[in-house]
C-alpha cells in the first residue's frame, strides 16, 4: 500500500511539473507582430488621421476619417458598418473599430462610418437600409462639397467605393450593395462581409464585376450569425466569377499567449480591450479588406484576398516559429463554372442536404451516366470518396467517416460530361 501511495504521489508531482512547464513554455510564446509590408502591414502612406462628426441621431449621424501628412487631393471611399449597438454611447461608436479605421485611412482610403442603428433593434431591416442609404448620400455630398479629401472617381466618373462590416454591419454591407440603385448610391466595387447576421434575398442588384469576400470565424457561436445564412449569402453570388470572390474561415490558435480567438467580434479593434488588436487583425481582417480594396481599385494585392494563394491563408508565425493556424476556404469555387452549377441544380437532387449520416443522390433517367463515377472532395482538394461504374439513377453515400463541413461532388461518365455540386455535412 505504501509503495502504491508513493507511486501516486510521484505521478502527481510529475503531472504538475509537466503542466507547469507546458504552461510556462506557452506563456513565453508570443503571437506575430504586425508585418512590415503588405495590406496588413505597417508600411503606411499617411502618418496622421483627421476625423469629423456630423449629425445628432441615427437619421443623420456619421463620421469622416481622412488621411493627412501628407494630405491627398482624392482617394477611394470605404464605408464601414458597425455591428449591433445596444447600450453604448452612440457618440463614441467608432471607438469599437477605431484602429481598423486608422489602418484603412493610413493605407490610403477615406472612411465613412455611418450610425445607421442604435439601441438593439431600433429599426427594422428595411428602415435600417433606407436610413443607411440616406446617411451615406449625406456623407458623400459633404466630401464632394466641403473642405475634404475628395472621392476618387474612375474613368467613367463613378465614385470608387467599397464597403465592409461585421455581424449586423456585414449584412448591411451586402444589402446596401444589392440595393445601391434604388438608394441613389454608386455601385460598390468591393464588399467585405464578416460574420454577417441575417438571411439573404437574391443579390442580383450587386454588379457582376464586384469583388466580394465572405468571412466566417471558427469560434463564432453562430447565434448572431447563423452559419446557414452565411452559406446562403455565398450561394446567392453564383453570378460573380470565381476570381472575384472568396469564402473563408479565420481560425483560433492557442499555441502561445495571449491566445488568438477568432470569435464573433474578432473584427472589432477597441484599444480599451487588451489583445483586441493582434494577428487576427493584421493577417485576417486588415489584410483581407485592404487586399480586396487595393485589388478592386488599383488591380494590386489581389492574391491577398482572392484566389487560393498562400498570401490569403498565411496568418504569420508565433515567436517559436510555429505558423499560426491558416485561413481556410469554405468553397474553392474553382471546381465548377457558373453553367456547371446551373446544370447541377437543374439535374441533380440530393436528400437530405445538409446531411448527418447518409445521403441519397438522384438524377433524371434521361441524364445518361452509363459507367459513371462519383467523386467527393474536401475543400483542400483531396478526394475522400470515389465510387466507380455507376449505372443506376441514384446512389447512396455513407459519410459517417467524414468530418463536418462542405464537400464538392463531381459526376463524370465515359463521355467526359461533368456535373458538379455541393454537400454540407452537419
Amino acid at each position: 500500500m505504501m509503495i502504491k501511495r508513493n507511486l501516486l504521489k510521484k505521478y502527481f508531482i510529475i503531472g504538475w511539473f509537466l503542466y507547469f512547464n507546458i504552461f510556462q513554455v506557452r506563456s513565453q510564446i508570443t503571437p506575430p507582430d504586425q508585418p512590415s509590408y503588405g495590406p496588413g502591414g505597417n508600411n503606411y502612406s499617411y502618418q496622421t488621421v483627421d476625423s469629423s462628426r456630423y449629425g445628432t441621431n441615427i437619421y443623420d449621424m456619421y463620421w469622416l476619417f481622412e488621411p493627412n501628412s501628407p494630405k491627398p487631393d482624392s482617394l477611394p471611399i470605404i464605408v464601414l458598418f458597425h455591428g449591433t449597438l445596444y447600450d453604448v454611447d452612440s457618440n463614441i461608436a467608432p471607438n469599437y473599430e477605431l484602429q481598423l479605421i486608422h489602418h484603412f485611412v493610413r493605407k490610403g482610403y477615406v472612411v465613412i462610418f455611418p450610425l445607421y442603428q442604435y439601441g438593439g433593434n431600433t429599426l427594422n431591416n428595411d428602415d435600417q437600409l433606407t436610413n443607411a442609404g440616406n446617411v451615406l448620400n449625406m456623407a458623400l455630398s459633404e466630401l464632394d462639397n466641403g473642405a475634404h479629401v475628395k472621392p476618387k472617381r474612375d474613368k467613367n466618373g463613378k465614385i470608387m467605393i467599397g464597403v465592409t462590416g461585421y455581424s449586423r454591419g456585414g449584412n448591411m454591407s451586402m444589402a446596401i450593395s444589392n440595393n445601391h440603385t434604388i438608394l441613389g448610391l454608386p455601385a460598390f466595387d468591393a464588399v467585405a462581409d464578416f460574420v454577417a447576421a441575417n438571411n439573404y434575398e437574391t443579390m442580383q442588384g450587386i454588379s457582376a464585376n464586384t469583388k466580394i469576400i465572405i468571412v466566417l470565424a471558427q469560434d463564432d457561436s453562430y447565434d448572431d450569425a447563423p452559419i446557414e445564412a452565411m452559406y446562403a449569402a455565398w450561394d446567392s453570388l453564383y453570378f460573380i466569377a470565381c476570381e472575384n470572390k472568396n469564402f473563408l474561415t479565420v481560425h483560433s490558435d492557442s499555441t502561445g499567449s495571449p491566445v488568438l480567438t477568432a470569435d464573433h467580434p474578432f473584427f472589432v479593434t477597441n484599444a480599451n480591450y487588451p489583445s483586441s488588436v493582434n494577428a487576427l487583425d493584421y493577417y485576417g481582417s486588415w489584410k483581407l479588406c485592404v487586399g480586396l480594396f487595393n485589388c478592386a481599385f488599383y488591380g494590386s494585392d489581389c492574391d491577398y484576398a482572392l484566389g487560393m494563394d498562400s498570401n490569403v491563408t498565411y496568418m504569420g508565425t508565433w515567436s517559436n516559429g510555429h505558423p499560426v493556424d491558416p485561413i481556410t476556404f469554405n468553397d474553392t469555387c474553382s471546381f465548377s463554372s457558373i453553367q456547371e452549377i446551373k446544370n447541377a441544380t437543374e439535374n441533380i437532387r440530393i436528400y437530405p442536404n445538409p446531411i448527418k449520416d447518409h445521403a441519397a443522390i438522384y438524377w433524371p433517367k434521361d441524364l445518361i451516366l452509363n459507367n459513371a463515377s462519383l467523386k467527393l472532395y474536401d475543400l483542400y482538394g483531396e478526394m475522400v470518396v470515389n465510387i466507380q461504374s455507376i449505372s443506376e439513377n441514384g446512389i447512396q453515400i455513407n459519410i459517417q467517416q467524414l468530418q463536418k463541413g462542405m464537400y464538392l461532388y463531381s459526376f463524370s461518365n465515359n463521355l467526359l460530361q461533368l456535373y458538379n455540386g455541393k454537400i454540407i455535412i452537419q
